[in-house]
């Protein structure tokens, strides 16, 4: 039995061995000569990256935004970028086989050959500066730029590895980015193509590769939020969520989206990097294809958005001092955002110059991102969020009557109605819906006091933000969460946690309390759909976006509220009557006028000097300063003193005009869209931004694509009795 097994086990031994040795044999003697062919072919032509098409970027009708052109890029070796030993010691070797060489003796031959590669390298730079015309020292700091990133990775990598307990020296950490070829010259021109390929397609370090440029056809109406792309490198590399993927990870110098659409959807449109390996007389060896990025298509049709830009350009332009506006538009039972226009706006096509121009136009800040990056003071459009907490905290109900007489705290010269500023009679006994129908100060201050500050906020961040957990907003990198402050950030800022006047400011949305346009026209899609949702920019956004009901809210609060901006907007005396009212369209509405703090316009900045002493200048912003003193973009001021700000404040007041802001929903019965929108520092709410408002819903129903419809009109039911009509500016 023993013996049986033992033959058995040299039996398989044999045969294990056979087949190695026939392997062996097979490699080594009948395609040895074919390795050692591709072996040295490798030198000559190493892999080639092919690049995939990046994804377009298209609006919601299908118009092309952004996209890819052709292009071809010159690129180097690492190793010779690099001046590499290992590499330059293997073009050395392959020099050494040329036929001038074979003659000489082995020392000679390799003193020779050194002088030849380093001879040829120097003219590779020599005439690329020639056919780029960039000089010399223009190349080197292209060459010396690459060799920072990959060497930046490198030592991040080697630092990252150390850390797991991995041990080796940071020279035997390679890179796969160590054989590669990296672009020196980017979109190169034909005729500069056709001259490289000629007078160095010989050098085996240097290679005209195709490449892809990224076009941007989108108008100006829409340059905020379409993005940029740019080259990431660092951590970035190493936290990238393709970094196992050996086709889709990133590599250093690679163009990827780094704001906007552009990075929103990344995931979607990078493609994956095809291979092609080709042996020295040109035979494709290995090919494998790459992968073209998907289109993102956006929920943003860009006509309307062009339409309404130009409605708010002409606001700004009659409202001096106005600075700017910006505008969101929300599908209610989509939430997706079919408008979100900032003006003035810029060309994303324009010169580095008018770039630094619009970065120092401290004014007007055309580079600023109003409607999703920008929070600003909401006024008033935070009433009927603060009505909904008191109503859900069992603070007040839609029969609780308070009394208006113009101040809240008899003989106290603070904790006034608007309608005192106005000299305009106090608003008398109101009940929930007829003080948002009016807007009245004096009802909401009592309220937010009964609240507390803590209670207010905590409603304000689940019903602007939704669930604690989720990812709120539409994705955008620029985009801003406002800012609801916590009694701990106060103490932080101040010293002591909230107080009574808290509660009273934030339910009239003043104070600490900032919301960006975006997060306003959510608040009243939210208001109109009875459940938070998070808004999105992209046609089947691929993340989870569930209803998530507002826990305490219940379907009478939720009337109430609506009633009053139904009141608001509809019934003589509202606040937005007189300037949003439509008859083809019934809309519930709230204006608001939110107090403002002047912009910075210019500062004098202070530096300390690497070579000692100070230096200062006067300038909008800290790169304009940097820039005046020739200072590197390290330099960090150690002072800076305001100087002017604009705009100036009105006339015997310390402070410029308020924000005006108009919300509403439309139609009242089965809502479909709802928006917001602010006029910078354009007074009041109902004379200045409801009619705006107005226009804007107008444009919506002149849209050929059917977003609203005149048949959204009704006959309302039964109004309560008009109370005495007061001017509606609030």
């Amino acid at each position: 039995m023993f013996e049986r097994r033992l033959r058995l086990l040299l039996s398989f031994s044999v045969v294990v061995a056979a087949v190695l040795g026939a392997r062996l044999f097979q490699l080594q003697v009948l395609y040895g000569a074919y390795y050692d062919r591709l072996s040295e072919a490798a030198l000559e032509r190493p892999p080639e990256t092919l690049r995939p098409v990046r994804g377009r970027i298209l609006d919601r009708a299908g118009r092309v935004l952004a996209g890819d052109d052709p292009a071809h890029d010159v690129s180097v070796h690492y190793g010779v970028l690099s001046m590499d030993r290992a590499y330059l010691a293997r073009l050395e070797q392959h020099a050494r086989r040329e036929p001038a060489l074979r003659g000489l003796s082995r020392d000679e031959a390799i003193r020779v050959s050194r002088e030849i590669v380093r001879d040829r390298i120097a003219d590779l730079w020599r005439r690329l500066s020639i056919a780029s015309g960039l000089t010399m020292g223009e190349l080197r700091e292209r060459r010396d730029s690459i060799c920072r990133r990959i060497e930046m990775l490198r030592r991040y990598l080697y630092n990252a590895r150390g850390d797991r307990g991995a041990e080796e020296s940071p020279d035997a950490l390679r890179l796969a980015e160590d054989e590669m070829f990296h672009p020196v010259l980017r979109d190169v021109s034909p005729d500069v193509r056709t001259r490289i390929e000629v007078e160095l397609g010989s050098m085996p370090f240097v290679r005209v590769e195709s490449a892809v440029r990224r076009v941007v056809q989108a108008p100006p109406e829409l340059s905020h939020f379409i993005g940029r792309i740019g080259e990431l490198y660092g951590d970035k590399i190493e936290n990238d969520p393709f970094r196992d993927d050996p086709r889709r990870r990133y590599l250093p110098g690679e163009k990827v989206g780094i704001s906007g659409v552009e990075r929103l959807g990344e995931a979607s449109l990078r493609g994956a990097r095809g291979t092609r390996q080709r042996d020295r007389d040109g035979r494709v060896l290995l090919f494998e294809a790459p992968e073209d990025g998907r289109d993102v298509r956006l929920t943003i049709d860009c006509e309307l958005q062009a339409r309404i830009a130009r409605v708010l350009e002409e606001a700004v332009a009659a409202n001096p001092p106005s600075t700017g506006a910006a505008c969101a538009i929300i599908d209610v039972p989509t939430r997706e955002v079919l408008a979100l226009v900032s003006v003035p706006s810029y060309d994303c096509a324009a010169t580095v110059e008018q770039f630094r121009q619009w970065r120092d136009d401290t004014r007007n800040a055309p580079l600023l991102f109003r409607a999703a990056g920008v929070p600003y003071p909401p006024g008033s459009i935070m009433k009927p969020a603060a009505m909904l907490a008191a109503l859900s905290g069992g603070v007040a109900t839609a029969s609780t009557v308070i009394d208006c007489q113009g101040q809240l705290l008899p003989g106290v010269d603070a904790w006034h109605c608007w309608t005192h500023w106005r000299q305009l009679p106090p608003h008398g006994p109101l009940d929930a819906e007829q003080a948002l129908q009016h807007s009245c100060n004096i009802y909401l201050y009592t309220i937010g006091q009964k609240l507390g500050a803590a209670r207010l906020t905590d409603f304000y961040r689940r019903i602007l933000y939704g669930p604690a957990t989720a990812r709120h907003g539409a994705g955008l990198p620029e985009e801003s969460s406002g800012r609801i402050p916590t009694d701990r950030w106060m103490a932080s800022r101040r010293g002591f946690g909230f107080q009574v006047g808290d509660g009273r400011n934030y339910a009239l949305g003043q104070g600490e309390i900032l919301v960006t346009p975006l997060l306003a026209a959510n608040l009243f899609a939210t208001i109109a759909d009875g459940a938070y949702r998070d808004p999105t920019l992209l046609v089947n956004d691929p993340r989870p976006r569930p209803a998530t009901a507002i826990a305490g809210v219940r379907s009478a609060d939720w009337a109430t509220v609506r009633n009053g901006l139904y009141r608001c907007a509809n019934e003589p005396g509202g606040t937005a009557f007189a300037g949003a009212h439509m008859d083809e369209l019934v809309i519930c509405g709230k204006t608001g006028s939110a107090q403002s703090v002047a912009r910075i316009a210019a500062a004098r900045y202070r530096f300390r000097l690497d070579e000692g002493g100070e230096k200062s200048v006067v300038a909008p912003t800290v790169e304009a300063a940097r820039e005046r003193l020739g200072l590197p973009e390290r330099a960090v001021p150690i002072e800076r003193a305001i100087v002017s700000r604009w705009p100036p404040p009105l006339e015997g007041k310390t402070e410029p005009q308020t924000h005006a802001w108009f919300a509403c929903f439309a139609p009242r019965e089965d809502p479909r869209i709802a928006l917001a929108l602010v006029i910078e520092y354009g007074g009041s709410g109902g004379k200045v931004a409801a009619p705006v408002g107005r226009q804007v819903l107008e444009t919506l129903l002149e849209h050929a694509g059917g977003i609203l419809t005149r048949d959204a009109a009704y006959a309302p039911g039964p109004q309560t009795p008009p109370r005495p009509r007061l001017e509606d500016t609030e």
